[in-house]
């Protein structure tokens, strides 16, 4: 995992604060709150009735407990890897390694359920599809690229700048470079399939930009899951027609032409030359 703080940026290998009041008091609530009480609550008090309140009680003095523990150890010896770092030092790489993914991996989830739940109430409330309000939550607080430089970090910088969610999915390549400075919650893969697993998981639509082999990889996989119903109809917009001008045709002259392709199934790429556009597609996708 990657973080952006001030001591990396300066070069000093102190601890610093990089994080800003909004990063704090957001985790603070999603960690205290979280979203078993608004999604799961319901389903504890149908099953157990009255006496789920003791669950409670007894799961929030463990909390206590480990937060107090935790507190004492960071105290003794700060680190930024938290918990990561001292079941390291206690029980071996192996568990600071699977503590700290655990960790990751739930909070990921958390995200998704939190907004998908925050989505659900808000579409009840304005009479409109719960995907809107999922989608103004996604454009609004977060962006996630593949860390990498360029267009990836100038993204990443963007949400960085604006105060908003920077998340970066990485690729260990031997030609290729670490997450870039501006990624807030960052994840290196060794494998293709898993960062595209998360790519298409927390997508609430698919702009796709200039690119080589890779952004080929990632744009008919994402046309794929599409055309097949594994995923929400998401839009998959191409930004510039002079680029992908000639690959659209192609499609539609010989893999439509061929058969190989429906009639409806080149219409999910949309191609535009312009951000206004690119937005237009997507918050007006239905």
């Amino acid at each position: 995992m990657s973080s952006v703080n001030s001591s990396e940026k300066s070069g000093d290998n102190q601890l610093g604060s990089g994080l800003k009041t909004r990063h704090l008091t957001m985790m603070g609530l999603g960690s205290a709150i979280g979203a078993g009480l608004f999604l799961g609550t319901g389903v504890g008090i149908k099953a157990a009735g009255p006496a789920v309140l003791l669950a409670y009680i007894i799961a929030g003095a463990i909390v206590v407990c480990v937060m107090r523990m935790l507190g004492e150890m960071a105290a003794a010896r700060p680190a930024s890897g938290s918990f990561s770092t001292y079941g390291e030092m206690a029980f071996g790489r192996w568990a600071g390694f699977s503590t700290g993914w655990l960790y990751w991996f739930l909070l990921v989830m958390v995200m998704g359920a939190e907004m998908t739940g925050a989505a659900e109430l808000m579409g009840h409330w304005f009479g409109i599809p719960a995907w809107i309000p999922a989608l103004v939550c996604v454009v609004l607080f977060a962006v996630i690229t593949g860390g990498g430089p360029g267009l990836m970090e100038a993204l990443n910088r963007g949400a960085y700048d604006a105060d908003g969610l920077s998340v970066g999915l990485g690729i260990e390549l031997p030609h290729e470079q670490h997450l870039n400075d501006w990624v807030d919650l960052g994840m290196n893969f060794r494998y293709f399939f898993a960062r595209k697993t998360m790519f298409m998981k927390y997508s609430s639509g698919f702009i796709v930009m200039p690119g080589g082999f890779g952004t080929m990889d990632e744009l008919f996989e994402a046309a794929t899951l599409v055309q097949t119903g594994k995923v929400k109809s998401f839009p998959i917009v191409l930004v510039g027609r002079d680029y992908w001008g000639g690959l659209v045709e192609w499609i539609n002259s010989t893999m439509r032409a061929s058969g190989m392709l429906s009639d409806e199934d080149p219409e999910l790429l949309h191609v535009v030359d312009s951000a206004e556009e690119a937005v237009e597609r997507v918050v007006g996708h239905e």
